[in-house]
């Protein structure tokens, strides 16, 4: 019974040290495939690094282009109002003078109908009246 509990017992110590064995070349294994993830992860972040300057200097020229854009904009909404105000002060001053043309225009009419109403109510005050039966 003792020689088959050894025997068990050195097979599974033969196992383990064969396992053993095998750890180097696992490890040495692992080593490279961790050499080649930094690698591969170096060249990576750089490419995001590259990409993300990229974007960065992208954003940075349309920053400028909308800028400049809306300084243009910006000009012209200035240049317009003021070619509206130098409009509107022409139209203003024809108005304010068509208005004085149109008050005495109209003053010189209502004195007319003001003359014909007093011309009317002459007329009917020196009329005789008819008699009612």
């Amino acid at each position: 019974m003792q020689s088959r509990f050894l025997e068990k017992r050195v097979e599974i110590l033969e196992r383990t040290v064969g396992e053993l064995n095998e750890l180097p070349t696992k490890v040495e294994a692992l080593t490279v495939q961790v050499s080649q993830l930094r690698t591969e992860m170096r060249s990576e972040f750089s490419a995001v690094r590259s990409e993300a300057a990229a974007f960065r200097e992208e954003t940075r020229k349309g920053d400028e282009d909308t800028r400049t854009f809306a300084r243009v904009l910006h000009e012209d909404t200035i240049s317009r109002i003021a070619i509206l105000a130098e409009g509107n002060d022409e139209q203003f001053r024809v108005v304010h003078e068509n208005a004085g043309t149109l008050r005495a225009e109209m003053n010189a009419r209502f004195d007319e109908v003001t003359a014909h109403l007093v011309a009317l109510g002459r007329q009917l005050t020196h009329r005789p009246r008819k008699k009612s039966r």
